[in-house]
This record gives structure tokens, sequence and C-alpha cells, in this order.
């Protein structure tokens, strides 16, 4: 899914349980899904990524798009990756 990064939120908090919550909540602006056919423009939205996680985060350029890759294990899609695309990519 390419997305325009548009800012970052550093997340360090508690559920309601006490356990930890820490990572990055990286704001992006994308086209909806092929799908999705009640959206006219773009949609924003939210990826978190926790701070156990594997992902390694580039460093973000707010405005430029990046690739977030997504695999399926058979229960859900999880992100693998972050790409930068080209600068000056559209979406």
């Amino acid at each position: 899914m390419v997305a325009q990064v548009v800012g970052v939120r550093r997340v360090d908090m508690k559920d309601n349980d006490g356990k930890s919550i820490n990572g990055e909540s990286i704001q992006i602006v994308r086209k909806p899904s092929s799908r999705d056919t009640t959206v006219n423009g773009f949609l924003i939205d939210k990826i978190f990524v926790h701070d156990s996680s594997q992902i390694k985060i580039p460093d973000l350029v707010f405005g430029e798009c990046y690739d977030f890759v997504y695999e399926m294990d058979g229960k859900k899609p999880f992100l693998d990756d972050i790409k930068p695309m080209p600068k000056g990519t559209k979406l």
C-alpha cells in the first residue's frame, strides 16, 4: 500500500490492564481501496509500529510516499516492511 506520510506521533502509554504500549504512530494519507466506492478523494489513517516489532522505520520525510508492505499469515495481514518510494512519487 503506497501512502504519503504526514506525521509521526510517539506513543508511550498503558492500557486498562497496566500493560505498556510503546511505539510510533505513523500518520498517513492514502487512496481508498478499489472496493471502497463510498469515498471521494483520499483517506487519513495511521499505522502503529510497536517498539518490539522487527520493522525498521526508515528516516521518514513528511510529504513523501512510502510503500507499506503487508504479508498474510493465514489469519490477518500484518506490516512486514516500510520502503521509500522514488522521490516525488504521487498518490
